[in-house]
């Protein structure tokens, strides 16, 4: 398995395991998501999903995935953030029972990441791997043994 690293400008440790490659830096345990809004223009269009499962007692993630599609280019983000695990936990994470990446929470057992599909983002994301879905509602994502469902 290939190795490289990457910063993430964010506070907790994780590493994601994409299609082979290893990203490790710091990330932050919080997320701020907006509504899921899907939205319309003549020459655009979006799509917000998210969905989230646990508590505070047995661990807690939440997945967003947004798509805008503009002028006949489509941006996709993907992201995960965990909070309230053991310290080190490795989390399997899984797109539609496909693996994905592995989330390892930092020392206050959290941890997320953010993967886009734009070369050079200003976010600073990590890139999107090829072929990753076109998520759409009702679809799953899996972080270690919590799932929710995307809306």
């Amino acid at each position: 398995m290939v190795k490289s690293r990457h910063v993430l400008t964010a506070a907790a440790a994780l590493t994601a395991l994409v299609a082979g490659t290893a990203f490790a830096g710091p990330g932050k345990g919080s997320v701020k998501i907006p509504k899921n809004a899907p939205s319309n223009t003549a020459n655009s269009s979006e799509i917000r999903l998210s969905g989230s499962a646990g508590t505070e007692a047995t661990g807690a993630m939440k997945a967003v995935y947004r798509e805008r599609a503009r002028n006949g280019t489509v941006r996709q983000v993907f992201k995960v953030a965990a909070e309230d695990w053991a310290p080190g936990t490795e989390l399997a994470v899984t797109v539609n029972g496909a693996p994905f990446a592995t989330l390892i929470t930092n020392e206050f057992g959290a941890g997320e990441f953010q993967f886009s599909s734009l070369d050079n983002d200003p976010g600073g994301e990590l890139p999107l791997p090829s072929g990753f879905p076109r998520l759409r509602a009702g679809d799953t994502v899996t972080v270690g043994n919590l799932s929710a469902t995307l809306n």
